[in-house]
């Protein structure tokens, strides 16, 4: 039987039964009120004993196709009502057989009595067991999940190994290699110039290599976060940029201190927002302002620049790392929002336009350290 006739079929049909025994008390009920009631006590026991499975069967009928059960199990709950109500009918018309009944009204009382019983246990059992089934199901999910997690971080880790150990050394003895190289030929141009391109290269793919690493690091499951004072961190992180390009003017508004759940690959964030901000800069005077703001469980940090802001057609893509806008291989903002997702932040371009273009940070507020244990700062 498909899934849909199971649904279709078997709630009707136990909800029809459940008001047929009703029905049947009910017309007991007329008799022994206006009639006779030839069982006495026994028949009042026996109506108190079976109305409240009678109601478990209808409540059954009208629950199941709202309920948790999936509809493969509705057969395996039907066969159950079916066997709960057949084997204590069966069992109840043997001892009729020995103990016969001295009025009709006695042998439908006593078999409304095992049927509604029988089919009330059935019904019971047969959910209990669709729940016991769906737990099972959903914990042996768990367990796979829960292992392909593991298999994931085992083989993020061992890509983060061969980069670091393999490729990353690789390419840094090609770069020794490339200087020891020019050192040596700075009187021929034409070889010069081929290794300061392989140089360069080099260098790049080693900035692609470090890239990658950092986003299996943050693709973790979990980042393993700790406190961190990012008012030091941009502070540290400004003076580097500012070094780097002489031309830059930054502007700030930091309170004294901001304490966020963060990690490591942070100063990467804020490293490559302040590079994007000078070298897609086309300002005489690139600008950049940086702004934190203190909320009561989350830190708003916002870096603006005053460049010719991000084309419309690149917006719905500046974040994914399979779109590249830029000529060289890195993964720039990709690798940054994944950073900041694996911290449960988030990072939004809050206004971009001709006149520049604001990020908006957004990172977890963390507990403010006692005076001996101060936040620490990755290095």
């Amino acid at each position: 039987m498909t899934q849909k006739w199971n649904r279709r079929l078997i709630p009707p049909i136990i909800l029809g039964s459940g008001i047929l025994y009703l029905c049947i008390v009910v017309i007991e009920m007329v008799y022994v009120l206006f009639v006779s009631n030839p069982l006495g006590d026994a028949w009042i026991a026996g109506l108190v004993t079976s109305v409240p499975f009678i109601f478990i069967v209808i409540y059954q009928g009208v629950w199941l196709p709202t309920s948790f059960v999936s509809p493969r199990r509705y057969q395996r709950v039907g066969l159950w009502y079916v066997g709960g109500l057949s084997i204590f009918l069966i069992i109840n018309l043997i001892i009729m057989v020995t103990i016969t009944p001295d009025s009709g009204f006695e042998f439908l009382s006593w078999g409304r009595w095992a049927m509604t019983i029988g089919a009330g246990i059935g019904l019971l059992i047969g959910v209990f067991e669709a729940r016991s089934v769906k737990k099972a199901i959903e914990a042996e999910r768990e367990r796979v999940r829960a292992e392909e997690a593991e298999n994931k971080n085992e083989m993020l880790k061992y890509l983060n190994a061969t980069l670091r150990h393999e490729i990353l050394n690789s390419t840094s003895i090609i770069t020794g290699y490339a200087d020891l190289a020019l050192s040596e030929q700075d009187t021929n141009e034409s070889i010069s110039n081929k290794l300061s391109i392989i140089k360069s290269h080099t260098q790049e793919m080693e900035g692609v290599i470090e890239d990658v690493r950092l986003l299996l690091e943050a693709s973790k499951n979990e980042a393993d976060t700790q406190p961190i004072d990012l008012i030091e961190l941009l502070t540290e992180e400004i003076e580097t940029i500012q070094n780097t390009y002489s031309e830059v003017v930054i502007e700030t508004s930091l309170p004294e201190h901001a304490v966020a759940e963060a990690d490591q690959p942070l100063r990467r964030v804020f490293a490559n927002l302040f590079h994007n901000a000078v070298e897609h800069n086309n300002a005489e005077t690139p600008q950049i302002s940086v702004a934190v703001e203190m909320e009561p469980n989350d830190i708003i940090i916002e870096i603006s620049d005053n460049g010719p802001g991000i084309p419309d057609d690149r917006l719905d893509t500046v974040f994914d790392q399979n779109v590249r806008h830029d000529s060289n291989h890195g993964l720039g903002l990709a690798l940054t929002q994944t950073i900041i997702n694996s911290y449960d932040g988030s990072i939004k371009i809050a206004e971009t336009d001709s006149d520049g273009t604001v990020f908006e940070l957004r990172l977890t507020r963390a507990t403010v350290p006692s005076p001996e244990q101060q936040p620490s700062i990755p290095q």
